[in-house]
């Protein structure tokens, strides 16, 4: 007999345990909808569907069922994933992830574990081959460039930025610098998700020491990874080497974006050529603008390469939206 292989949401599912029976009425269509599974102390379970959240049934989550969940997230080795639980996930077979929140425990002024788990968040990892194809065909149709991808949380940056690196990695090497196991999602040293044939991962580096680390010993031609931080020197780095480099950065705004200090300081590094806006909420994953931006930082950043005034649904938006 032939086992079918299982969705993301039956992937996640298992690791549920007696709660698993609260999400077998969900229809097929909400199933494949769910972004995310919250369970706290106390409270329902509740699903995060784009832009809507949802609490399933007025049954209330017990401490034993979180504690089952967690060990089960473990393999039953907690000692196993001590390194995870203190940055405060664990990365699932499939690239799932799940956040832990409870109380830090401490050691040498840092977070060396989480005990008396309250909550945790399941977050699907789902592929969507192809989400990256306009930006493929606006940015990189004529070689590759450095950019800077900007959008508020839930809003498809990570999910882009892997099928970046497919596309990209099919014809040129690649090194991504995945600090969080959410890109390419790891797993006993197997990426779980397409991320293109010359690609290399380093998985769980800090994002400079990762960046450094590639540029030494892999010759990439792009250099990609999430939430880049504030620091320049790795920036400067590669772009001194003629190595790009594609980031992400929590903006909500292009005006966010060029106005913070921390990203500030990237564009005016000059490390960057072009800077991408996503859309939220019922727009996740959908460009809103392409910005060129120039070495003189947000000065010069004032020409507009692309927008997309509408959001599908007929709702126009006006220039400020991306100033």
């Amino acid at each position: 007999m032939i086992k079918c292989k299982q969705t993301p949401f039956e992937q996640v599912s298992d690791y549920l345990g007696e709660l698993k029976s609260e999400l077998m009425y969900l229809s097929p269509s909400i199933k494949s909808s769910v972004q995310e599974i919250r369970l706290r102390v106390g409270k329902p379970i509740s699903l995060q569907i784009k832009d809507r959240t949802l609490s399933i049934s007025e049954r209330k989550v017990t401490k034993k069922e979180i504690d089952d969940c967690f060990l089960r997230i473990c393999r039953y080795s907690v000692h196993s994933f001590g390194n995870q639980i203190a940055q405060g996930f664990i990365t699932l077979r499939g690239g799932h992830r799940v956040g832990i929140c409870g109380t830090a425990v401490m050691g040498n002024e840092k977070v060396t574990g989480i005990k008396d788990v309250s909550s945790v968040n399941i977050r699907i990892a789902k592929e969507n081959i192809g989400c990256a194809d306009e930006l493929m065909h606006r940015i990189f149709g004529q070689g590759l460039k450095s950019i800077i991808i900007a959008g508020e949380p839930i809003s498809g940056k990570t999910t882009i930025l892997r099928d970046l690196a497919r596309q990209i990695g099919e014809k040129h090497k690649a090194c991504i610098i995945d600090e969080r196991s959410e890109i390419a999602a790891v797993y006993n040293g197997e990426p779980q998700l397409d991320i293109g044939i010359y690609t290399d991962v380093f998985n769980s580096f800090p994002k400079e020491i990762g960046i450094m680390t590639a540029l030494r010993s892999m010759s990439p031609e792009i250099i990609i990874c999430d939430e880049i931080g504030n620091s320049v020197s790795p920036l400067v780095e590669c772009m001194n080497m003629g190595v790009k480099i594609i980031v992400t950065a929590h903006c909500a705004s292009f005006e966010e974006l060029f106005n913070r200090k921390a990203t500030r300081d990237l564009i005016a590094s000059g490390a960057f050529e072009k800077a991408v806006l996503l859309g939220s909420k019922k727009n996740i994953g959908k460009i809103l603008g392409i910005w060129n931006i120039t070495r003189g930082g947000i000065s010069n950043a004032d020409e507009i390469d692309w927008c997309n005034f509408s959001d599908g649904d007929g709702i126009a938006y006006g220039y400020e939206n991306f100033l």
